[in-house]
């Protein structure tokens, strides 16, 4: 399998799971609200998590990009 359906699938999987754990958040604690709250409030937390996601993977990328810039150099 490439490198990029990998990261595709791995993406696609970690979307999903953010939808589930944001469907278990409303279906707990906005189960009694009328469902336009519950379809604000599963936004709110898929856009969350998304966000909490993305600067998790930049910020894994950056201590990425500097060490494989450390090792370059010293090789040269």
């Amino acid at each position: 399998m490439h490198t990029s359906n990998k990261r595709e699938l791995l993406s696609g999987i970690q979307y999903l799971l953010i939808g589930i754990i944001a469907e278990a958040v409303v279906l707990r604690w906005f189960g009694q609200r009328p469902s336009l709250q519950q379809l604000l409030a599963w936004t709110i937390i898929a856009g969350a998590l998304s966000f909490v996601r993305f600067f998790i993977l930049s910020l894994s990328e950056w201590t990425r990009k500097d060490d494989w810039q450390k090792v370059s150099r010293r090789n040269w």
